[in-house]
């Protein structure tokens, strides 16, 4: 029996998106504007939709979703974020090497056993964001998907909250030993505050820098708390991901999405 297709996706689906540059563009009458994007060749994300964040008005109306950005693993390290190589849950076949993070477990397209295309995939701690989604006519055909089961959902959620957790921790122990220490009043350097390694206490079996050079970044420049939504192109065809060398991660979508940014006016 088939499944009804629907004009927007399902959750808990992996999919294909493009940040749709001439759309965002389009009815601007800004030539400048559309040149520039033609001059922009769009990469390909594989991204796991988690959630919708729109209630629709007009089924015309583009949706707004909450995405993952699927990359390799390990992670890439992020020092001002104090986001480690190893704050990754892999997606089987994908294990971690040190068997100290869950894998997830994928359904195949049809809920069939077929397994994930790319074998070295994971879903990175802080890999979301928000993009826009116009309705597709012709329909999607959710059941074509892989989709990621209630309990691998459960599983992202638990591990990411520890990780968080135990970042929040370790910024608060850097900031007890900062307190701590007594600069000299006399001209001169300031104390290093002495390197603290936490140990690996369970809250997601992180060890996090807590020596990092890298200076502190404001609030308005954090492209995490960036609130553009850009409008993308989705498919819910994954099977690209196989034959590609490497696969753009959330930093590459930062990049890419600025952009558009300084043209959507």
């Amino acid at each position: 029996m088939s499944t009804p297709k629907t004009v927007f996706p399902f959750t808990r689906l992996y999919g294909t998106i493009e940040i749709d540059h001439a759309g965002m563009v389009q009815g601007l009458k800004d030539l400048e504007a559309d040149e520039a994007v033609r001059g922009i060749v769009p990469k390909k994300y594989l991204v796991w939709i988690h959630l919708i964040g729109t209630l629709l008005v007009d089924w015309d109306d583009p949706c707004s979703y909450r995405v993952g950005i699927v990359a390799q693993s390990p992670r890439r390290v992020d020092d001002p974020r104090y986001l480690t190589a190893n704050l990754f849950v892999p997606i089987f076949p994908n294990e971690d090497p040190d068997k100290e993070r869950p894998c997830v477990y994928p359904d195949g397209p049809h809920s069939s056993s077929t397994p994930f295309p790319r074998g070295d995939c994971s879903h990175w701690t802080a890999s979301e964001v928000w993009v826009a989604f116009k309705r597709v006519p012709e329909g999607l055909d959710n059941a074509s998907a892989y989709r990621l089961p209630c309990e691998g959902m459960s599983l992202l959620r638990a591990t990411y909250s520890k990780d968080y957790a135990h970042i929040r921790g370790v910024k608060a122990q850097q900031a007890a030993a900062r307190r701590s220490s007594h600069p000299p009043l006399t001209e001169g350097p300031s104390p290093q505050v002495s390197e603290t390694r936490p140990s690996r206490d369970g809250e997601g079996g992180t060890t996090l820098r807590a020596d990092s050079d890298a200076p502190p970044m404001k609030w308005a420049d954090d492209p995490y708390n960036d609130t553009f939504v850009p409008l993308a192109k989705l498919s819910l065809d994954i099977g690209w991901t196989s034959q590609a060398e490497s696969l753009p991660d959330i930093y590459s979508f930062f990049e890419e999405r600025e952009q558009i940014k300084r043209w959507d006016h």
